[in-house]
């Protein structure tokens, strides 16, 4: 198993339509390869209405356009970045995207979901391939559809017919140990908001030592899947 490590931030997360091609994000993006980092994860959304509902649409007047993101990968391989491009899907009722989901029974919908989604995922790693993106995303702490294998792997399967790279998942912590079809992606991502602190103010210390705790259960996990 190769030793990877990925020295970089997230860019370009809540921005809108023509944002990224502002003087403002153009010196952000210059400000972050000042600090050494090596990759972004050029991160964005477009919307469904409800957690419940089966169709995902572009915002034309929200979402960052095609040529906002070609915009912003060449500017971060100019700057000498690498690209994970990461769409994502929220819900305008304001709840966690997590949520996104139905009944287990309800097979239509879940399939009118999932041919929505993978919609969304294909147009986007199909840019990410135009683009020469390093890596490409495929969901963001999509807990609730976690569960539903086939589909994912569908979706992986017919991402890997458009783009070349590695892809990756973004499991929400505490629930990565749940997803049995991580042996189908290249690489494990995890939101690793672990409560490492107690109290207001912890002390840099104990919160190093409750991040050490997590370190054997992810060392497992990555054994696990030989990712």
């Amino acid at each position: 198993m190769n030793e990877l490590f990925f020295k970089g931030m997230t860019y370009g997360w809540g921005a809108k339509r023509g944002d990224y091609r502002t003087s403002s994000a153009v010196e952000s993006m210059e400000k972050l390869a000042d600090t050494g980092s090596e990759w972004i994860a050029l991160s964005f959304w477009t919307w469904q209405d409800t957690i419940h509902s089966t169709k995902i649409y572009y915002d034309y007047g929200y979402t960052p356009t095609d040529r906002d993101i070609e915009f912003a990968v060449k500017q971060a391989k100019q700057l000498g970045l690498k690209v994970c491009l990461k769409p994502v899907v929220n819900s305008k009722d304001g709840i966690w995207r997590a949520r996104i989901g139905f009944p287990e029974e309800a097979d239509q919908y879940w399939s009118e979901w999932f041919a929505s989604y993978t919609n969304f995922i294909k147009h986007y790693a199909e840019l990410a391939a135009e683009l020469g993106c390093e890596m490409f995303c495929i969901g963001c702490e999509m807990v609730a559809t976690e569960t539903r294998s086939l589909e994912w792997r569908t979706l992986i399967k017919e991402v890997r017919s458009i783009y070349n790279g590695p892809i990756i998942y973004n499991a929400n912590h505490g629930k990565e140990e749940g997803i049995d079809w991580l042996d189908a992606v290249d690489l494990i991502g995890i939101s690793a908001y672990y409560p490492v602190a107690s109290i207001p103010g912890e002390t840099y210390e104990n919160m190093r030592k409750e991040w050490e705790k997590q370190k054997p259960r992810l060392k497992s996990l990555s054994e696990r899947f030989k990712k």
